[in-house]
């Protein structure tokens, strides 16, 4: 994948994950393969790259609907090993975690159309 049509925003990304020390270098190769996937589909279903400068768009907005359907999701693949007996705790840890993340998302929302920062 050509560097050059990577997105600031995913850049950004990959140097951030490659700069954490507790994830398996691994699983780091195999996500930023991920981003730079997603941020090529993007380039061709949009026909520019995700830009942090787009007023147009809502950021917080978009991730709370993403983490939206990531809970679903989660929650779907639970219930389908549930109904074939079979584990699911390392999937119900990251749905309980979506679900943080989706209470803190929304948190930042309301608390930015009340005029709140926490940060």
């Amino acid at each position: 994948m050509d560097e050059i049509k990577t997105s600031i925003v995913t850049r950004q990304l990959i140097r951030d994950l490659r700069g954490r020390k507790d994830i398996d270098k691994t699983i780091v190769g195999f996500l930023v393969d991920d981003f730079k996937k997603r941020d090529s589909l993007g380039w061709k279903k949009y026909g520019k790259p995700l830009d942090h400068r787009d007023e147009a768009h809502d950021w917080l907005v978009e991730l709370e609907e993403e983490i939206l359907d990531a809970c679903q999701y989660s929650k779907a693949e639970i219930l389908r090993r549930e109904s074939k007996k079979q584990r699911h705790v390392s999937i119900s840890c990251v749905y309980q975690e979506l679900l943080t993340l989706l209470v803190r998302v929304k948190t930042e929302r309301e608390n930015l159309k009340r005029g709140r920062h926490l940060d």
